[in-house]
């Protein structure tokens, strides 16, 4: 087997069900596991519907996910997860798979109107279930950042709580009780270009859980694909789903209580900068979310800890997919530009003169830079370095910190937390 796929289907992530179907595959495929993985775990998560969740609070979080598969290229081979994993939903649910598994995003009141209500002379939409493939999310980032659009608003409401509604008409739409998941894909490149920083503010990019994928392997003759497998897949998949669909409230047992505990007081202190800290504000409900859809898969009545370190490892994945998609850039242009600056200043760095002078021509106040100054040190972005001269107040010469650059923020391995 290619050396690529023995590492990642050896990952926690990769655990019961879907990490069973995914090494199966994997070997006739040249989609990356993960993306396999990811692909399987959010169709599960939308068809095995709302009734399962599990209680935070007074909030309930249910096994609807949202994910993008983020390729450097075109031919990272997104789309062939996708061709892979349909056919085993086809035999595990024919009816989800025909008509709730819809493609495109194009405005909120398309979204209302697959799962809406019934009204005057409308029966509306009895299957709330919905899994949305959008194979170009570029052109979602798009659309989302037109003033006046409601498709930002839309997508976030239906992973919050299901409840959609839209004013914008005399006969207005809602929808109630829906069970809305999406799989995307992007290029890096389009990522870094169109995700706006409205799309990072209201909370909108955050919703999703980010998963870098490259192509695994060259198949030219595309795989050698086992009927009979699929069958055993796809009927597995179906006992998954017709047990998973009778559970109610789920909850984590002892164990996974108290090793969960360990695992939100880690992440939830974490410090970062603008960009990385919003899109990755959500890390805890997307991973409470995983381990809900875990514990499904393997038919327990509770959470263990197999399934916290599984949601940990497949979301520690998606924060490194930020990191690294997003480490040359805050979200701040004036930031990103002093940035920039030191990178190519590289071991000379930069004096407060180079950087008021020669990166900002002279147009940024003192008040300014010192906030701007203060927020990249303080997240670990740059370093000072005084240089004492003997007499007087010793100059400082800014650089850029190598060690944030190289990812160094990374959330530690799940094994730290056994210890």
């Amino acid at each position: 087997m290619n050396d690529r796929i023995e590492n990642f289907t050896a990952d926690a992530a990769f655990h019961g069900l879907a990490g069973d179907i995914v090494r199966e595959i994997a070997p006739e495929s040249e989609a990356d596991p993960f993306a396999l993985l990811a692909d399987y775990l959010v169709a599960f998560g939308n068809a095995v519907g709302r009734r399962p969740h599990i209680r935070v609070g007074p909030a309930k979080h249910h096994a609807r996910l949202y994910v993008v598969l983020v390729g450097a290229t075109s031919k990272a081979r997104k789309g062939t997860a996708r061709s892979a994993i349909r056919p085993i939903f086809e035999i595990a649910d024919k009816e989800w798979s025909t008509t709730r598994v819809v493609g495109g995003l194009s405005s909120g009141e398309g979204l209302i109107n697959a799962v809406r209500d019934p009204r005057k002379d409308d029966d509306g939409v009895n299957d709330k279930r919905l899994l949305v493939v959008e194979e170009e999310f570029s052109s979602v980032l798009k659309v989302a950042a037109r003033e006046g659009n409601t498709l930002s608003e839309v997508v976030r409401r239906a992973w919050d709580d299901g409840t959609l509604s839209t004013l914008t008409r005399a006969d207005p739409l809602r929808a109630t009780n829906t069970h809305v998941s999406v799989l995307a894909h992007i290029t890096s490149s389009e990522l870094t270009k169109r995700l706006s920083a409205v799309e990072v503010g209201n909370g909108f990019a955050n919703r999703f859980m980010f998963q870098y994928v490259q192509r695994a392997q060259l198949l030219p003759n595309g795989g050698d694909f086992d009927p009979e497998l699929l069958q055993s897949q796809g009927k597995r998949t179906l006992r998954a789903l017709t047990e998973a669909s009778k559970r109610d409230g789920v909850v984590r047992d002892l164990e996974a209580d108290e090793l969960w505990a360990r695992i939100y007081h880690t992440v939830e202190s974490r410090s970062d900068d603008h960009l990385v800290g919003a899109l990755t504000a959500r890390a805890s409900a997307h991973m409470t979310r995983l381990q809900l859809v875990y514990a499904l898969l393997d038919g327990s009545p509770a959470i263990t800890t197999d399934h916290v370190a599984a949601a940990y490892d497949f979301w520690r994945r998606a924060d490194q997919t930020v990191r690294t998609v997003f480490v040359a850039s805050t979200g701040d242009r004036d930031a990103d530009r002093f940035l920039d600056a030191l990178r190519a200043a590289g071991s000379d760095g930069l004096t407060r003169t180079d950087v008021t002078v020669d990166v900002f021509q002279r147009n940024i106040d003192a008040k300014k830079l010192d906030g701007l100054i203060e927020h990249l040190n303080g997240s670990g972005r740059i370093v000072e370095v005084k240089q004492p001269t003997g007499s007087g107040r010793p100059p400082v010469r800014y650089y850029l910190n190598e060690q944030y650059e190289s990812n160094e923020q990374n959330l530690p391995s799940f094994s730290s937390f056994l210890s």
